[in-house]
Formats: structure tokens, sequence, C-alpha cells
């Protein structure tokens, strides 16, 4: 929690457009959370889209779909259950998709030809179209308002050998990402607050969720002469402390794809972590600035750990059986209350792959029973301490499950 003196007032309005004073608000209403967001990173992280939505430019009869009934089922389970704890805010820190895209294994021509590399770059950016879109129709069917990050997926998957076509089209990956999610196509960046002139400033921002609220979501991806590297520096880093020292809201949540603190529990990963960990320049800026909540993906599992700024790795694989999200509360008086969820598989179908461009293909269906089970709980207190945890919050030793 950072530390600030805060004055409140309680308004209310009536149907005229007066505002009336309040009185003092009551027990009850002082215990309720001024923002309750759902964090889910990893979240498709494959390409489930209706690939026949190209049909006349791309896909033809007897062409793959890349998805299917069971698909669609499964991702109605999942996210009819976020919408149930009606959060005012989603966050999804990277691998919204698979995006091995600029392929084509099976010569399908769906989203174009990919001989060169001006037209590997044209069917990335047709695939990003429908896959991305698919993405965003789900959450805003569901009047879910969604903040998304950058993932390794989402600039086709690591790793990048140098002077290779995914580390040629990684300006190309990152623009498809930032048209869908934050430049409205060219329209104007949906955020005013963002690192301008630097080579993030359609990838990273910060907004506040309430007054008292904020969120500053970051690229942790970088091209380098050798390959791509996880790690914020730079402009971006000067970004980030000018925003956190400027804030004056009481709680601050920070999101990026990779974990820097470690180590955490992992679940079919590469697991890519933050260049030099706690050491590195973006982790102290965040512990000097007080941050109060590091929320991280690319492990596929939970695990907290506290090292002046709280880290919570987490994320699925709705593919694999192991989707998950976490719940969080904040409150006024600055406390954060974390619910760790879980949702049981009830079979995978490993008969046939579903459709991807690439070869890296999930089973050909999932299924998930309704309703979730609580995996475990946290609060951060005032101070921004870990306190009270259960289940995969509580401490781990790096060992043991």
């Amino acid at each position: 929690m950072r530390l600030h003196l805060v004055a409140v007032a309680f308004v209310s309005a009536v149907s005229t457009g007066a505002v009336l004073l309040a009185g003092p608000p009551s027990a009850d209403a002082v215990d309720e959370p001024i923002h309750t967001f759902v964090s889910m990173p990893d979240f498709l992280n494959a390409d489930i889209g209706d690939t026949r939505l190209r049909a006349g430019s791309g896909w033809d009869a007897g062409d793959p779909v890349s998805t299917n009934d069971v698909y669609e089922r499964a991702i109605d389970v999942i996210l009819d259950e976020v919408e149930a704890e009606q959060p005012d805010s989603v966050l999804v820190a990277g691998d919204l998709v698979e995006g091995r895209w600029g392929r084509d294994v099976d010569r399908t021509g769906i989203f174009g030809p990919v001989r060169t590399l001006t037209e590997k770059r044209r069917a990335l950016l047709n695939a990003a179209g429908l896959y991305y879109g698919e993405w965003r129709r789900r959450f805003a069917s569901r009047g879910l308002t969604v903040y998304p990050a950058i993932g390794d997926h989402e600039i086709g998957d690591n790793p990048w050998p140098p002077n290779q076509p995914k580390w040629q089209m990684f300006d190309t990956f990152k623009s498809a990402w930032a048209r869908n999610f934050v430049t409205r196509w060219g329209k104007g960046n949906k955020y005013e607050e963002r690192p301008v002139g630097s080579a993030f400033e359609n990838t990273a921002y910060a907004t506040y969720l309430t007054p008292d609220v904020l969120l500053v979501t970051m690229d942790v991806f970088r091209r380098t002469a050798t390959g791509v590297v996880p790690s914020v520096h730079g402009a971006q880093l000067t970004w980030l402390r000018r925003v956190l020292t400027g804030t004056t809201a009481q709680t601050v949540l920070v999101q990026a794809h990779t974990p820097v603190l470690g180590p955490v529990r992992r679940f079919a990963t590469s697991a890519l972590m933050h260049l030099k960990g706690a050491e590195s320049a973006f982790w102290r800026v965040l512990k000097a600035h007080d941050v109060d909540l590091y929320l991280c993906g690319e492990v596929h599992a939970v695990t907290a750990i506290d090292d002046g700024v709280v880290q919570v790795a987490h994320g699925s694989l709705a593919a694999q059986g192991n989707e998950n999200y976490l719940l969080g509360e904040v409150y006024a008086d600055g406390r954060i209350e974390l619910t760790a969820k879980r949702f049981q598989s009830t079979g995978r179908d490993v008969s046939s792959r579903l459709w991807q461009t690439g070869l890296h293909r999930p089973p050909i269906g999932i299924t998930y029973q309704r309703g979730t089970t609580t995996t475990g709980t946290m609060t951060l207190d005032a101070a921004g301490t870990m306190v009270e945890q259960t289940g995969n919050l509580a401490p781990w030793d790096g060992i043991g499950p």
C-alpha cells in the first residue's frame, strides 16, 4: 500500500442531477470492495476461432476449422463463471493465443500465402484479425472489461533465432496485438498514459481502475541481435518510474507476462523469467515505489512470493484441463483479498488435434464441469504484507507440490 493522506467524500446523485453530501458509510459499506478484478493470464494460450469466417478470402469448403462445439462449450463454462464473479475488470497478463502465425504447414491458404517474408507478415495480420477478434468477442458479449498484456505467444512463441522469420516479424506481431487491443486500428491509442516515443508506446499502458487503484501493464519483451530478451529497461523503465512517482493511488497493481521472482511452480511451460530477477532494475523500481501486487503468467501454476512487493505467478492452459483464475478484491483501507480458484476438467479427447497454423496443436476436445474449487486464499494487509495464507497461495519451499 502506498502511503497517502486520503480524504473521502461520500456522495449520491439524485435524478435531478443534484449532488448531496451523505453521512458516514455503514459498517457493511466500509467492508465492500472498491474494486473487484479477475486475473487469468494464459487464457486461452491457443488459437480457437472459426476459420469459416474467412470464407471467400481464404477458407474454402473442406478446409480445417480451428474450433468446435466442445471447445466453445468449455469456453462458455469458464467465462460464465468469471462473469458470475461480477468483476469490474479482467486482467490477462499475456498468452491470449497460440500465435505461431505467418506459417501454414498444411498449405491451406486460409490466411494467404506464406512464401515470402511480405506474405508471411500479411498472413500473420490476417490470423491476428480472426483470433484476436474471436477472443475479444467472447469477453465483450458478457460485458467484461479486459486489460491484456503481451506474452511470448503474442510474438510467435519462443525461441526467436536471430534473422529468422519470427525474429524479423517481431514488430509486426506487436503491431497486430496493439491494433486489436490498444490502438483501435489506427484511430488513436486508448490510453493517455503510456511510454510515448518509445518502442513500447503501443504495448505498455497505465490506467486508473478507480481513483484509488492504478493498473500498470508492462511489455517485457525486447528484441536484440541475439534473440528476444524478457526484460524492462530504457525508456519503458523511465516511464514506469515516472508513473509510479506521480500517482496518488493508494493501491498499485502491475501486470506483465513473465515472473521476476523464483522459484515458482510450473506446468507445461518453457518457464521464461525476467532477466536478472530480483536484482533487475525493473524489480528495484517496483519495490522503491511500494507497488502492492505484481501479477504474471507464463508458468501455468500458482505461487505467491513476498519480496517487498508481492508477486503472484499463475495462469492456465485451458486445452490441457488446467484452467484457473485469481479473484482479487481491493478495499478502501488498502488491503487486498485474493482467492485462487480452479475448474475441474471432466475429460480430454486426444484422438486428434485442433487445427492451428503450425504443428503445435491442442487436443481436439476438452470439457469442464461448472463451478470452481478454491485452491488458496491470501490477504495483503494495509502495509502490503502477505498474511492469512492458505493452499497454493501459502509460502512455498520450492520443493513440494
